[in-house]
């Protein structure tokens, strides 16, 4: 009887100890879905506009003279507040750079189509779409979209 109650003891202890690590790796998987789902439908925007000029004012002050750079400098703020105030035209075209990182499933075509479905609700007739892309080749169906 006394073997019978120590082997209920020690099938106790170890079932307590595997439903404690089953718990902790379910925690773990559910956290890393919740991420996933945070994860999608999240598009990045940067104006590459703003990093050139800053970029091309960076190379034109150690070109230029100390008085040339503060009147290039002067003109860049005066078109900068002229573009705020909203007075300049809309006219020009603008340009939309994507990156697209495939693998061999082609799995990223989804979020492509995403993008680019966004960019096409805000764009005009002018605008132009470039895709950089990275891939190392795949299944040519799949890419159909991206084509």
């Amino acid at each position: 009887m006394e073997l019978l109650f120590e082997y209920g003891m020690f099938l106790a202890k170890t079932l307590t100890i595997v439903l404690g690590v089953l718990i902790v790796i379910v925690g773990i998987i559910i956290a890393a879905t919740r991420r996933k789902e945070h994860a999608k439908g999240h598009i990045e925007v940067d104006k590459l506009n703003d990093k050139l000029d800053a970029t091309r004012l960076d190379m034109q002050s150690i070109i230029l003279s100390k008085h040339e750079t503060k009147k290039l400098e002067k003109a860049y703020k005066a078109k900068k507040k002229a573009e705020e105030k909203g007075k300049t035209d809309d006219t020009r075209s603008r340009m939309f750079v994507l990156d697209f990182d495939g693998d061999i499933k082609a799995s990223a075509v989804a979020n492509l189509r995403e993008e680019i479905t966004a960019i096409l609700m805000v764009a005009n007739p002018v605008d132009e779409i470039f895709v950089r892309l990275k891939s190392a080749g795949g299944m040519v169906n799949t890419y159909g979209l991206a084509a």
